[in-house]
């Protein structure tokens, strides 16, 4: 859910880089399984490629190619395996808060509900649940 202007982080976005990303710092997720009973999954990266702003023009996309995007596994395609690790841009952290996961920002610019939300029932409930709710009834 944006809860601020996604216009904002362009100001944030560097020529630079082939794409910025809040680059979560590593981690072990405590739960055994995310929404809908899924595997938990540990990886590089973790989290970074829910939400990306790339740099289209950036020399480094392209060798990441239509047959790779086809063909590369979900777990290379999300650890940006194409990409050195300098050609990454950072966002601020606000830009993809793990909703339940962790702390809240003053200024959050998106709740992202990584853990899944408030349309599943046993859902305990968390800041910004009435903005995801407006937004579907709408």
């Amino acid at each position: 859910v944006f809860t601020a202007d996604p216009r904002e982080m362009l100001v944030e976005v560097q020529a630079s880089n082939a794409v910025s990303v809040v680059k979560h710092p590593e981690y072990t997720p405590v739960e055994q399984t995310k929404m809908m009973g899924l595997k938990q999954t540990t990886r590089k990266r973790k989290n970074w490629s829910s939400v990306m702003l790339f740099n289209c023009d950036h020399p480094a996309n392209r060798r990441l190619s239509v047959r790779d995007i086809n063909e590369r596994t979900a777990e290379e395609l999300h650890t940006f395996y194409w990409l050195n690790d300098f050609e990454i841009g950072a966002l601020a952290p606000r830009w993809n808060w793990l909703v339940n996961v962790q702390e809240r920002p003053k200024y959050p610019g998106i709740a992202h509900f990584t853990l899944g939300g408030p349309w599943f029932k046993n859902w305990p409930g968390a800041d910004y649940d009435d903005l995801w709710l407006a937004a579907r009834d709408a």
